[in-house]
């Protein structure tokens, strides 16, 4: 039997808003009513199992496992992260021990909400080995290049990504990664994080998962785009402060 599993990673420290004066975490921000990760989490498809990696603190502190529940009944695990992993890929591979030979695997971060056809995604996954999530650049993308992951396309064909740079000479042209990507399956899962880490390639002293799908597609593997119909992000004190002004619930 394939399942369909999804991960989101949130053992990171959330310097940024604690930097801006913020009182919780940022997977505990509450937007519209519930906390910041409960509403991205609307963004992943219909799963047997969703795992949540979460730092010690995050647990020890808030009721995360108490949110789970009322959300998601029995159908989540949890992962205790103990100290700082080496980045989101370090962080999503934990997830390997709760995984099965076939299941198809979802990452979504836990500071954005994506629209997308669901049924359109999963084809994708199955005639891919994986599938980086995408959205079109916008100004602020643009003005702050060095943030993000691109995707530089050609005739539906990924010719290249990056991890904060440009990957083309014309970034207008390309794709901005959104911090959501899928596996075909739990060896592809595994292997491709496990073959940069033997690569040693680091960004900032961390592997990003952009950066796994950067070096699986120089290994050949087969790379899908997968454009998003619409994308929200709070990732960043800014961001959330310019969507709250445009929304008058939070």
């Amino acid at each position: 039997m394939t399942r369909i599993v999804n991960i989101m990673p949130m053992a990171g420290l959330g310097k940024r808003f604690f930097d801006n004066n913020y009182k919780v975490p940022k997977p505990l921000i509450p937007i519209n009513k519930k906390p910041m990760f409960i509403q991205a989490a609307k963004s992943m498809p219909k799963s047997t199992l969703n795992i949540f990696i979460c730092n010690k603190n995050l647990l020890n502190k808030f009721p995360i496992k108490d949110i789970l529940k009322k959300e998601y009944k029995r159908n989540f695990k949890i992962i205790t992260v103990k100290r700082t992993t080496k980045g989101q890929a370090n962080t999503c591979l934990l997830a390997n021990k709760l995984l099965k030979k076939n299941d198809k695997i979802f990452i979504h971060s836990c500071d954005s909400l994506i629209r997308y056809g669901k049924i359109d995604l999963y084809k994708k996954i199955t005639n891919s080995d994986a599938v980086v999530l995408t959205t079109k650049p916008n100004k602020a993308h643009l003005k702050n290049i060095s943030s993000y992951g691109w995707v530089k396309i050609n005739k539906d064909e990924i010719k290249k990504i990056t991890c904060k740079k440009k990957a083309s000479l014309k970034p207008n042209k390309d794709y901005v990664i959104i911090g959501s990507f899928a596996f075909k399956n739990k060896k592809i899962f595994t292997n491709t994080i496990k073959n940069l880490f033997k690569s040693k390639k680091t960004i900032n002293n961390e592997y990003y998962m952009d950066m796994v799908f950067s070096h699986a597609l120089d290994n050949n593997y087969k790379i899908s785009n997968f454009l998003v119909k619409s994308y929200i992000s709070w990732g960043t004190p800014r961001e959330l402060n310019n969507w709250r002004k445009r929304n008058a619930r939070v």
